[in-house]
């Protein structure tokens, strides 16, 4: 088990102010894997302070862009000489396949920072431009100042990372709050941030729950809020924020659409989706959850969705051969139970493959070998109200209406049409390359 004692605090593991603790509950096993303090409203105004010093009167943002690029690489090279422990990590605190995990959860982040490095080493930090006199200007980019960073726990080091790489890149400070579903990960990137020897005051890491996010985002030392989460949260967050007059960005939401022509593959589209729509346990922003067929087509689609994901692999999310594991906790576990009993009100025809498929799998599980199959859930979350199979009749109309993103399956052929209607908005997952007529 993970046991840490103490915060990182302005670039210091310290002694956290409160006594409460969280324990991190493995969502396969159901028994204790990690235990860290609880931050405090004391603990943020703690962080908040070092962070504002680090940036008003420190050596951070006063550094040239080339060290802080090489300080920067230095926790690069750390991160990806443990990147298979931080996969471990994640695996073990909210269940996410360890093929997932290896593939995505620390690689990925990895990969962001990478690429956050190779445009600081090209940005212009500093250029002179001909200003509206004709006389020479200095253009500089500077740091917006102290960074509040509010992550989830679906994907905790990738979310982190593309709010912490560019805060640090930029000479901003940072001070992160993880969920406390996922605070481990977190504690191990703060120790990989601190072996790479980022200067005191620069990063902080305060695992809390929603309270003590609230009071980070109220205070008033505070330069801007970064947030990934809830459309509801963004909305308080958003509202704070305008009455400050502060920065904010929000990634908000997700269940993107998957739109399945009748002219697309479907024995491809099938297998495509139950990595599209089942990544992560079907815990992601990105995941197809809303599958859209035509009415000619629809019955089709449905059978062979349920045939596809009936197929899958359910387990302990630490075998390589796990494709679904647990959900997160027992709230999303009730959630979707509660779901599933919509059932008997759905699409009769969908109501019986997914009968079909369940067996005598129960939703609320004792045995920690069956607790995984919570996992099917996530298909009964495909036909009820929150995700599902959709009939449409006029595909363009569709499009239309959905404002978000949305994944097209279909062939090369047919898209030559369809990418006029809305392409900025589109993915094309192609089944079949049709030639040109």
């Amino acid at each position: 088990m993970q046991v840490h004692e103490k915060l990182y605090i302005g670039g210091e593991w310290v002694a956290p102010a409160g006594t409460d603790v969280i324990e991190v509950i493995s969502p396969h096993s159901e028994e204790i894997v990690g235990r860290v303090p609880e931050g405090t409203t004391a603990d943020i105004d703690r962080a908040v302070a070092a962070a504002r010093t680090a940036f008003d009167e420190g050596e951070w943002p006063r550094m040239s862009p080339e060290d802080r690029i090489a300080a920067v690489q230095r926790f690069s090279d750390i991160y990806a000489a443990r990147m298979m422990d931080m996969a471990q990590v994640i695996t073990t605190e909210m269940g996410s396949p360890i093929s997932f995990s290896q593939l995505a959860q620390s690689p990925a982040p990895w990969m962001m920072l990478n690429s956050f490095i190779a445009e600081a080493q090209k940005y212009p930090w500093e250029e002179e431009r001909t200003g509206m006199l004709g006389t020479p200007v200095i253009v500089r980019s500077e740091g917006v100042g102290v960074v509040g960073a509010i992550v989830p726990w679906n994907v905790p080091q990738f979310v982190t990372m593309s709010k912490l790489a560019p805060a640090l890149l930029s000479g901003s400070t940072i001070v992160i709050k993880p969920s406390p579903e996922t605070p481990l990960d977190a504690m191990l990137m703060a120790e990989l941030l601190d072996e790479a020897g980022i200067p005191k005051g620069v990063v902080s890491v305060i695992p809390a729950g929603r309270e003590v996010g609230e009071h980070l985002v109220r205070h008033r030392g505070v330069d801007k809020i970064a947030f990934t989460g809830s459309t509801a949260a963004g909305r308080t967050i958003a509202s704070i924020c305008g009455e400050q007059l502060k920065r904010v960005s929000l990634e908000l939401g997700g269940k993107s659409a998957a739109i399945i022509l009748d002219d697309a593959d479907i024995p491809a589209t099938m297998e495509g989706l139950k990595f599209a729509s089942l990544m992560n346990n079907g815990q992601a922003c990105v995941a197809q959850t809303r599958i859209l067929a035509s009415r000619k087509n629809y019955a089709t689609v449905v059978d062979a969705l349920a045939e596809a994901v009936s197929g899958m692999t359910i387990g302990d999310p630490d075998d390589p051969t796990t494709e679904i594991g647990p959900l997160v906790a027992e709230r999303q576990q009730l959630h979707y139970t509660a779901l599933t009993q919509h059932l008997s009100t759905a699409d009769p025809q969908v109501s019986t493959r997914l009968a079909q498929l369940a067996g005598s799998v129960p939703h609320v599980v004792t045995d920690p070998a069956a607790r995984a199959a919570q996992g099917l859930s996530m298909l009964a979350q495909q036909v009820t109200r929150e995700s599902f199979v959709l009939a449409y009749a006029d595909v363009f109309q569709v499009i239309a209406a959905i404002g978000v993103g949305m994944f097209v399956w279909l062939t090369v052929l047919a898209w030559r049409a369809t990418k006029r209607q809305a392409a900025d908005r589109v993915t094309v997952v192609a089944t079949t390359v049709a030639p040109s007529p």
